[in-house]
């Protein structure tokens, strides 16, 4: 080559170094070019994706003030629920309390303006001395007594005996011990106002007086007209009149099987009948009154029967005592009426032993006062409203009833004679904090999580009881503090939001309830004069933040945008590698789905940046 260019003539040779000369500065000059065009190019690449990363920095800082601030407003709106459903619990609490003392009050003065009229006073007189000549008066000889005995036997085992075998679940009443305690003025009487008495069983107080000659029966068909009047009129179950010397029960309107016996050595000397008779014979003061709760009763079919008594004095002298037995129907009467009770709502009263001393509304099987009186174990009520009512202490909050149900319950104890008996008015939280909303079978939570985007709504107490779910999963009904999801990201969260009584933030993590899959939560307490109420919790919908981070406006065909949490798994859906780094299949492998690049590790340790990486599929990227 150089021969050739020597061996060229001169004129050639200054025309080649000319040519030489003249390309050489072009030739630096295009690979300037070249070289800031590519830098150009380079800045504009980085420039659109570090663009686009400020763009969604600021739509996922937005989302997520977004969620807090509806988190604010939904917390003032269930505790402006709560305060509205516990105020009208407790009103209602109130009235019935004041409707049941009244009432008790009434009855406490109509036995005593009974007790002290002068007719009663006179019957009293007259019952003790006629009953005792009864059996004399009409010439009960011994045959005539055994025929009677044997004729009444029949009674208590037919009549009475399947009565009390249909109200007992096919129980058989003992025949023979219940006559062998029978005294033979007792069988007399018994049998000609209960045997010989026309008027079917249920039905013998319609008698006025018996078919006999004795005075016994002349002053009965004077008395007992007026008195079965005043019983009929006020809703009493029976009236008895009994002599305080011997207890014997000497006037019934009723006429059941403890007519004429003696509540001192009687078959029915034991019962709660007896201690209200003993108690008030041992009064001294004509105004005085005596209540005994209730309890099982044989002559009234087992059934429970509370007494209220006062004594029948004339002047100083005391005659016997006046017995009012209490009616079931009019105290469930006015704890049945359910204004301001919706559908799931009712009140109730409970005794000390956990029974019940009015109907259930919910649950007329078991929670009736005869149906739990007879079942103690599936008609009792020891719940935590009922306990703390029975301990003498009042007060509103949400508990599990006797169902099995979160409720709002207010109780308080009701003071009645020497009794102490628990009012609970209560409420499904379900209808109580949860409008329905107008129009649609839908709670307004269900609509709420529907219309912004969220997987679930938690209430919870206090005491970490998750009372309300949308979903309920099966964290519905557990304890966030110290049950099986305690350690989980709601359990966590609601622990800080009751510790710190303010907002609280839990990751994602594999949530068991929600199937394993990674869950993110956000919770905040309702606070009330420094206390917490309960705890208001959402659960994130990762679609909503899907939304967000995969909208691909400038991304062109092979670029994404997602979100890595500290553990280095995903937090958004991969774009390029659905089936490795989604969000649920990275925290189901990380092996396989955590994002470990240089670029993440930066963003991580909190610096900001744009570089080309190596990114988690091995691939060189420009990363910002």
């Amino acid at each position: 080559m150089l021969r050739k260019m020597l061996s060229l003539r001169i004129g050639s040779k200054l025309i080649a170094a000319f040519l030489l000369i003249g390309i050489a500065p072009f030739a630096v000059i295009g690979l300037v070019a070249l070289d800031r065009s590519s830098e150009a190019l380079h800045k504009q690449a980085f420039g659109q994706l570090e663009s686009v990363r400020g763009i969604k920095k600021v739509q996922i800082s937005k989302f997520f003030d977004e969620r807090r601030g509806d988190l604010g407003v939904l917390t003032d709106m269930v505790g402006a629920f709560r305060r509205e459903a516990f105020n009208k619990l407790i009103a209602v609490r109130e009235i019935k309390k004041t409707a049941i003392e009244r009432y008790f009050q009434t009855i406490n003065d109509q036995v005593l303006t009974l007790s002290e009229d002068r007719m009663v006073i006179e019957a009293m007189r007259n019952f003790r001395d006629y009953e005792a000549s009864f059996q004399t008066e009409n010439g009960i000889d011994e045959a005539e007594l055994k025929r009677m005995r044997q004729e009444l036997r029949g009674y208590y085992a037919n009549q009475f005996g399947v009565e009390y075998a249909n109200q007992n679940g096919g129980t058989k009443p003992d025949v023979d011990s219940m006559m062998a305690a029978l005294s033979d003025n007792a069988v007399a009487l018994q049998y000609q106002y209960i045997q010989a008495n026309a008027n079917p069983l249920g039905e013998k107080h319609v008698l006025d007086r018996g078919a006999d000659a004795s005075q016994y029966s002349a002053y009965h068909g004077k008395v007992h007209p007026v008195i079965r009047t005043y019983l009929e009129k006020f809703g009493y179950y029976d009236i008895f009149m009994i002599d305080a010397k011997t207890g014997r029960i000497v006037y019934s309107v009723f006429k059941e099987l403890d007519f004429n016996t003696s509540l001192l050595t009687g078959p029915w000397s034991k019962t709660n009948f007896a201690d209200a008779f003993r108690q008030a014979a041992a009064l001294t003061q004509a105004n005085d009154v005596v209540l005994v709760d209730f309890a099982q009763y044989m002559p009234s079919y087992d059934s429970p029967a509370s007494f209220i008594a006062s004594p029948i004095m004339d002047g100083g002298e005391m005659l016997g005592v006046l017995i009012f037995q209490m009616p079931l129907e009019r105290i469930s009467e006015v704890m049945s009426e359910r204004a301001g009770l919706g559908e799931t709502g009712e009140t109730y009263l409970v005794g000390p032993d956990q029974l019940m001393r009015s109907n259930s509304y919910l649950d007329p099987k078991h929670h009736t006062v005869v149906a739990s009186f007879k079942d103690p174990e599936k008609g009792k009520v020891e719940t935590k409203g009922s306990v703390a009512a029975l301990k003498g202490k009042s007060g509103a909050e949400i508990i599990i009833d006797y169902n099995g149900n979160p409720v709002l319950s207010a109780y308080t104890p009701i003071k009645i004679g020497g009794l102490t008996w628990g009012l609970l008015a209560e409420i499904d939280v379900a209808e109580a904090f949860v409008p329905r909303v107008a129009g649609r079978k839908s709670d307004f939570y269900a609509d709420y999580i529907k219309k912004y985007g969220y997987y679930d709504l938690f209430l919870m107490n206090p005491d970490g009881y998750v009372f309300y779910t949308v979903t309920h999963e099966a964290d519905y009904q557990t304890n966030m503090l110290d049950g099986k999801y305690a350690s989980s990201g709601l359990g966590k969260v609601t622990q800080t939001a009751l510790a710190e009584k303010k907002f609280g933030f839990a990751d994602f993590a594999p949530y068991a309830p929600s199937n394993g899959d990674p869950a993110a939560f956000i919770a905040e307490p309702v606070v009330n004069k420094g206390e917490v109420e309960l705890v208001v919790a959402l659960q994130l919908s990762l679609e909503a933040i899907n939304h967000v981070m995969q909208q691909r406006e400038g991304m062109g065909e092979t670029g994404e945008t997602y979100l890595v949490g500290p553990d280095n798994l995903m937090r958004s859906d991969s774009y390029l590698d659905p089936k490795n780094h989604s969000v649920k299949a990275s925290f189901a492998d990380p092996g396989k789905g955590s994002v470990e690049s240089d670029a993440a590790q930066a963003a991580l340790s909190g610096k900001t940046g744009a570089d080309i990486v190596i990114d988690y599929n091995g691939n060189p990227v420009l990363s910002a």
